[in-house]
């Protein structure tokens, strides 16, 4: 995908640069990753989530919603991304939960029609939260 060598470069920096490995992880997808994660699940409640739906998130990074999700303990999640290693860290952070990551080069997803209840991108979610009257 045309962004994967962008996250592949800052991934690579930031590895240089920290030495703890959460901090990494969590950085290169725009940090606050519990808050975040928070943030995404309630988006989804608020859409109308539930347990027993079908979760698909694109460009899921290092898990933040896959996290928020295996706390609430839902079952059905299924995260794609561009960079492995984000998708290794993600499975990391769902221990024995039944949640797949899989690695994807474009957005032909390896979904079966009607199998999914939500389908999400969210990409740096808190760059779109800005105070309005600061830029007009």
């Amino acid at each position: 995908m045309k962004n994967s060598g962008s996250f592949s470069k800052l991934f690579r920096q930031l590895k240089r640069l920290r030495s703890n490995r959460d901090t990494i992880y969590q950085e290169v997808v725009g940090g606050d990753f519990e808050e975040m994660g928070f943030l995404q699940l309630e988006l989804l409640r608020h859409a109308g989530l539930q347990s027993h739906h079908h979760v698909v998130d694109v460009g899921c990074g290092t898990g933040r919603l896959a996290c928020q999700l295996h706390r609430e303990q839902h079952k059905h999640y299924k995260g794609f991304d561009v960079i492995q290693e984000f998708l290794e860290y993600a499975k990391e952070k769902c221990p024995g939960s039944s949640f797949k990551f899989e690695l994807i080069s474009d957005l032909q997803l390896p979904i079966e029609k009607d199998t999914v209840d939500f389908i999400c991108f969210f990409q740096f979610l808190h760059i779109f939260f800005m105070n309005i009257p600061t830029y007009i």
